[in-house]
């Protein structure tokens, strides 16, 4: 069995390296948006110094500004992707993992169409209620989902590909084990591996 590394922040299985950290779903995630939020920041502030120099001179709108992408909000009538969990597991799987993922979807779905938000929506909810797993070892994945449905909703070249990738392999290795999830994964793999193809 291969010695998978251990986050060095709470030891469960690790996902991603930033720096030279080992890191879990969870804290990648954490420390991916607080690295983007300060890019975010640091952008800003240039954008900011171009005006100055553009004001010092008496011009306006001739130095390039970096454009910061800001979140979309849904202002269309569009269909609302409600995870359905059945009501002896809720309270038992991390809701705020499902609620996540459910905000993620909508946002797949406006942007990208129906394929892949059913793809991540399926496999969510049959994770939830496959009772032949351990809760943690579920909420591991649904973690897991849910930092695929948030690089989803990113632009194909904003995407972490080698985040994505780990998280692949990592849904890959555990559903095709399962049984009861065999099945599923190898109807919606092609579907998630086209996030970082093209």
């Amino acid at each position: 069995m291969p010695n998978i590394p251990k986050c060095s922040q709470c030891g469960k299985p690790a996902v991603g390296l930033i720096g030279n950290q080992p890191l879990c779903v969870d804290h990648y995630t954490k420390m991916a948006e607080i690295m983007q939020k300060q890019n975010d920041q640091l952008v800003g502030a240039m954008n900011y110094l171009t005006d100055l120099m553009e004001a010092q001179v008496g011009l306006s709108g001739v130095l390039p500004h970096i454009e910061i992408p800001r979140p979309i909000y849904n202002r269309s009538n569009t269909t609302v992707n409600k995870v359905t969990i059945d009501r002896s597991i809720v309270g038992a799987v991390n809701q705020g993992t499902v609620d996540n993922i459910e905000v993620s979807l909508n946002h797949i779905q406006q942007q990208q169409g129906d394929q892949l938000a059913d793809a991540i929506k399926e496999l969510t909810e049959a994770i939830a209620k496959d009772s032949s797993q351990e809760l943690a070892a579920r909420d591991e994945l649904l973690q897991v989902l849910q930092v695929l449905a948030s690089q989803a909703v990113q632009p194909k070249e904003r995407r972490n590909k080698g985040l994505i990738k780990s998280l692949l392999g990592t849904l890959n290795s555990t559903l095709s084990s399962i049984s009861t999830l065999a099945k599923l994964w190898e109807k919606f793999e092609p579907i998630l591996y086209g996030m970082i193809s093209g």
